[in-house]
């Protein structure tokens, strides 16, 4: 690894040493122009940063496996006191309305889907 590391920091330094015989880039500005040339006078759409959609979607990930998980303790606990007739309705009833629940708090199905609904990716 330290060969590699050496052999990097070289041809760093002989690109440094060469950058007085590069050919001049264009200005700042030059390159500015150029790119709203090709959009008319409107700005490219920024594109949102992706550390925040990343750590969004993990975040969502997270949470709503910690929900689904709490619910059906909760639906399991208050149905299984029930005869076994009324249980297995409870629970059916109780299961469609915690998808309905988990779809009103992460409206796009998917983490990304989510995300992007709350415009962070």
């Amino acid at each position: 690894m330290l060969p590699i590391y050496f052999l990097f920091l070289i041809s760093c330094s002989a690109l440094a040493k060469s950058e007085n015989e590069a050919p001049e880039m264009p200005s700042h500005s030059e390159s500015l122009n150029s790119l709203m040339d090709g959009y008319g006078n409107d700005l490219p759409k920024v594109r949102p940063n992706i550390i925040f959609c990343c750590v969004c979607q993990e975040a969502i990930k997270q949470a709503k496996a910690a929900i689904i998980q709490k619910m059906t303790q909760k639906i399991n606990y208050v149905c299984y006191k029930f005869i076994e007739a009324f249980r297995k309705i409870c629970i059916q009833r109780a299961m469609r309305y915690r998808d309905i629940i988990l779809y009103k708090l992460f409206p796009g199905g998917s983490p990304r889907g989510t995300c992007l609904k709350i415009k962070l990716c």
